[in-house]
């Protein structure tokens, strides 16, 4: 302050005798102090609304207000005016209660000296002065901290927070208030928490790094950051004080590098995929590796609603067989439910509150989440057949990562992305399946093909067999006989001969059956019956006698069956 700069004085005592002396002792040729005086609080307002004062010099017992209220009353017009509290009471209790209040410092009037005046009027200006600097030094601080793009992170030797700014308590969905005091610990989940303790053990060896890291928001959702973290260490006794972070918001970043990895590992899974019921199960879990979707369900159902494939991700054992033993939404419930209404993008949104929870598989978040999704909320996506838009499955999820109520239309289009990945990936084993199935039916048809084929050659085989016996029984002894030995035809055997070549161009199945349980001899003799020859034309004809005949007769009859006498055996060998 320069030497020839006057000290201006508000002195505000209700004694005349105080108030003379106390300005004596200050006004002297040594002392840059001028010094006015009122002798009531109201008056002193008065004075301070239209001049500026350097020090206000307070009486606490004044006629218009008593005691430490004097001093509250007097702050709110003085706000930035250092105030000395005068009084008669040699009681320090008193005056520390003063400077509590906001007083710079006390005297007792009887105890004042002129220099112990002076030294406290200039000690009292100075801390003052010092204390507005550094309120002001704090005030921007504290403005560059809050209005910093990145979170600021304090905490203690025990991880307890001490300091979080504004960007920082916002990125995670609290206010500062509710994250002082507590461990950083708990804006973690477990997994975050075992990486966390390796960190912070990095801290307390004095070392200072950059990482990116996951935290847990309010509602249960995920938040990654960059942390760019150093140790806070003491500089006289070096000791371990805490560690302070800087925390970039990357959250967007780190969901869009996980989406697209989860995407490209699925598109490779489906590669591989074997089965429909994996295709499912590598969609779920991409659901969740993108940070969508904590738990889904995808079904797909044959046409009585039965679940046929089944892909899931967390879920417990008791949901899986209650889902395992559900059916699909019948015609009338799946138009109820596909509504405008509920329509986002392509998909649906049910919630709870809407009465309709329940119908499709319960896969809700716990009751007891801090998520804006209710228990019994659920998205779905159902599948349809292209082509004649036949409902054959859906997908169902809930718990998001980054809850919204209703979920935006992004979610709902990732969600679609991937149930068309995995259905044309599910057609596509569909049709190799039923290609497989029905390369095999067209298998087992050639080997029974093969098989009837090699029935039919055997037959022809034995067909051939019995049509050359015909000829060697039949033919050839009746080409013998055919002439007499006097050179004339023989009549008989002449039509013999041509009846049996007509059977054999027609080779009867009957014909051919009959030559393979009959004698050469008895083939003869029914050909001639069958031509119409009697008993007593076949004995002449064959040159014995009548009654072997009769007994080849009889032993053909049983032969070929005919156990009723009623049968004429001429018309059954003409029959067959």
């Amino acid at each position: 302050m320069p030497d020839n700069k006057k000290i201006k004085i508000l002195l505000v005592e209700d004694n005349p005798g105080d108030a003379r002396l106390l300005k004596e002792m200050l006004i002297t040729d040594g002392n840059p102090f001028v010094l006015e005086s009122v002798d009531r609080l109201s008056l002193a307002f008065e004075r301070l609304k239209g001049e500026r004062y350097d020090i206000l010099l307070l009486d606490l017992g004044l006629p218009d207000s008593q005691g430490l209220e004097t001093i509250q009353r007097a702050k709110k017009l003085a706000t930035n005016m250092p105030i000395v509290v005068l009084t008669g009471l040699a009681d320090e209790k008193i005056g520390i209660q003063a400077v509590e209040q906001g007083a710079q410092d006390f005297l007792i009037k009887w105890e004042a000296s002129e220099a112990i005046l002076t030294r406290t009027i200039t000690y009292a200006i100075e801390r003052k002065r010092l204390e507005e600097n550094l309120r002001e030094s704090e005030e921007r601080y504290r403005n560059i901290v809050e209005t910093a793009g990145e979170g600021i992170w304090m905490i203690d030797p025990d991880n307890r927070t001490v300091f979080v700014n504004q960007q920082m308590a916002g990125m995670l969905g609290y206010d500062p208030e509710e994250m002082l005091g507590r461990s950083i610990l708990d804006f973690m989940d477990e997994e975050a928490r075992q990486i966390a303790q390796g960190y912070l053990e990095r801290r307390r060896k004095g070392i200072k790094e950059s990482y990116d890291f996951r935290y847990l928001r309010k509602d249960d959702s995920e938040f990654w950051g960059i942390v760019s973290t150093a140790p806070v260490i003491d500089p006289e006794t070096g000791a371990y004080r805490g560690s302070l972070k800087m925390i970039a918001d990357i959250n967007d970043r780190k969901k869009a590098e996980n989406r697209e990895k989860a995407r490209f590992t699925l598109l490779n899974k489906l590669r591989i995929a074997k089965t429909i019921d994996e295709c499912l199960q590598f969609g779920c879990r991409a659901l969740h590796d993108s940070n969508l979707f904590k738990r889904a369900a995808f079904i797909f159902y044959d046409a009585e609603g039965n679940i046929i494939n089944f892909g899931h991700v967390g879920l417990d054992k008791n949901e899986i067989n209650n889902i395992r033993k559900g059916k699909a939404p019948n015609h009338d419930l799946l138009n109820n439910l596909t509504q405008s209404k509920y329509c986002i993008s392509k998909s649906y949104f049910i919630p709870k509150d809407y009465g309709l929870n329940g119908v499709f598989p319960d896969i809700s978040i716990s009751k007891n989440s801090n998520s804006p999704w209710k228990h019994g909320d659920v998205l779905i996506t159902p599948v349809f057949q292209r082509g004649d838009d036949k409902f054959y499955g859906l997908l169902s999820v809930t718990s998001p990562f980054m809850p919204q109520r209703p979920p935006s239309p992004d979610y709902a289009q990732r969600l679609e992305e991937i149930v068309d990945m995995i259905s044309i990936r599910a057609r596509e084993i569909w049709h190799t399946e039923t290609l497989a199935q029905e390369r095999q039916a067209l298998t087992e048809k050639n080997t029974a093909l093969r098989e009837i084929m090699s029935v039919v050659e055997a037959e022809k085989m034995e067909i051939r067999q019995q049509i050359a016996g015909m000829i060697d029984q039949v033919l050839k002894p009746a080409v013998n006989r055919l002439v007499r030995r006097d050179g004339t035809v023989n009549k008989t055997y002449f039509e013999l001969l041509k009846y049996n070549l007509d059977e054999l161009t027609a080779a009867t199945g009957g014909a051919l059956h009959m030559s393979s349980k009959l004698s050469p001899r008895e083939m003869e003799i029914c050909a001639m019956i069958k031509n119409g020859a009697s008993s007593k034309d076949i004995a002449e004809a064959l040159d014995i006698a009548l009654v072997t005949v009769q007994k080849h007769r009889e032993v053909i009859r049983k032969k070929l069956g005919l156990t009723n006498k009623n049968i004429n055996l001429t018309t059954h060998l003409r029959n067959i």
